[in-house]
């Protein structure tokens, strides 16, 4: 049997497990079992490769940044900060489609499952002069609620991308974000311009003061960017000097979150009690067994010859490398319903046989497989924010996915343009 069979078969047992209540990180050690008995790989040298995988400094970093995440946007939710950053922000904009389409946008700052539930009150309140199709306003909150996650370096997905990439954050960040540009561009053709019979609103007697209130209250999430950048650029400085640093790029994400968990707490003046509260949450668990089932995944494929057989394979069948890195993504993100889950399923696939690529090409490769990942992650029926914006507006299902099959369309085309010219310059 084809090698690349074995794989497809191996990569569908993972996502038909999934589809069931066995979590997804179950999933992908049976997936990563069955793939190294399938290559031949003795239960000792399975052993092996998880263990070397669980315990290199990379799956640390990954797992420590991502439960700082949740509990950052744990925080900032119980302790009202979220609140306040999008009330200062609705006093700054006059433009009624702008606020109801950059509340969900502030909110979607900060990973929250389920986060479209808490902006879509406040797009009904944006909203509610004008007599607006239910399906409309529910696709206004769903869609701009995740135009962040491309680039925003709070997102997990992201984060376990650039993990796996083994690229610094600041070049996946620059290579996708006109990704996101993409997903605003679609958003404000298919869902603003419709928007008909809004008013200005009055703007406060004071906006400059509207305007400081915003920015003082986001200072802690922009501090995380800075943070990241400042970082980047010392380095690439000292190096430049001829003092040469050697991290993994996930640090700087780490110090970031790190200082802005501790401005949250000090601008809220929040106790002992309030941060043992944020702390009760079974879903950092939940996570960081999620991280180290992808890793061992991760290991399993590169401790074997599968890649290198899929390579001459689809020499020998003349299949498309475009096909393998648009398809994997699409579906998982389908069938996951989470960034975290199309990333850790495909990527680990799809990286190896990115190998040789120039640098700008490598990145342009996978900023379309995160993109065919997102929008398939988008059209997930198991998408808990898709859901939640639909039932809330008692939006029907059928026309939520009229709108959103253009909006992924239009975001799909865009991105292979964008690849086309960076593959070009690569």
């Amino acid at each position: 049997m084809p090698i690349t069979i074995k794989l497809l078969i191996c990569f569908s047992l993972v996502l038909v497990i999934s589809r069931t209540r066995i979590p997804l990180s179950l999933s992908l050690l049976a997936g990563a079992l069955a793939l190294g008995f399938w290559a031949g790989q003795s239960p000792a040298e399975l052993g092996a490769t998880a263990l070397q995988s669980l315990t290199s400094w990379s799956t640390f970093y990954l797992a420590a940044i991502i439960v700082l995440i949740l509990f950052l946007s744990r925080l900032m939710e119980q302790s009202g900060h979220l609140q306040r950053i999008v009330y200062a922000f609705i006093l700054v904009v006059k433009e009624r489609r702008a606020v109801a389409a950059l509340v969900p946008a502030m909110i979607g700052l900060l990973p929250m499952p389920g986060g479209a539930l808490f902006s879509a009150p406040l797009v009904k309140k944006a909203v509610e002069e004008a007599e607006i199709p239910a399906d409309l306003k529910a696709m206004i909150n769903y869609w701009f609620r995740h135009v962040w996650e491309y680039w925003w370096p709070l997102y997990p997905g992201f984060i376990l991308a650039v993990g796996l990439l083994n690229v610094p954050v600041w070049q996946l960040m620059a290579v996708q974000f006109p990704l996101a540009i993409f997903c605003v561009i679609a958003g404000v053709i298919f869902l603003l311009i419709p928007l008909k019979g809004l008013k200005k609103r009055e703007g406060p007697d004071n906006r400059r003061e509207s305007f400081v209130m915003l920015i003082r209250e986001s200072a802690p999430v922009i501090m995380v960017v800075a943070i990241i950048i400042f970082l980047n650029l010392l380095r690439r400085i000292l190096e430049s000097a001829g003092l040469a640093l050697s991290y993994p790029p996930e640090l700087s994400v780490l110090v970031g979150i790190l200082v802005c968990i501790i401005m949250v707490i000090r601008t809220n003046k929040l106790n002992r009690s309030d941060i043992r509260k944020a702390l009760r949450d079974k879903k950092y668990i939940n996570f960081v067994l999620l991280i180290l089932a992808i890793m061992v995944f991760k290991g399993v494929l590169s401790g074997s010859s599968i890649i290198l057989g899929i390579k001459d394979e689809m020499i020998a069948y003349r299949i498309p490398l475009l096909v393998i890195v648009t398809l994997l993504p699409l579906i998982s993100g389908l069938v996951t319903g989470i960034a975290v889950g199309f990333v850790g399923a495909s990527f680990p696939v799809i990286i190896p046989l990115l190998a040789g690529f120039s640098p700008l090409s490598f990145l342009a490769y996978a900023a379309l497989a995160y993109s065919c990942g997102y929008m398939g992650m988008m059209l997930s029926p198991v998408h808990l924010c898709l859901l939640v914006s639909k039932d809330y507006f008692s939006a029907g299902l059928a026309s939520c996915y009229y709108l959103l099959i253009k909006l992924v369309v239009l975001v799909i085309a865009l991105t292979g343009i964008y690849v086309f010219i960076l593959t070009r310059l690569g």
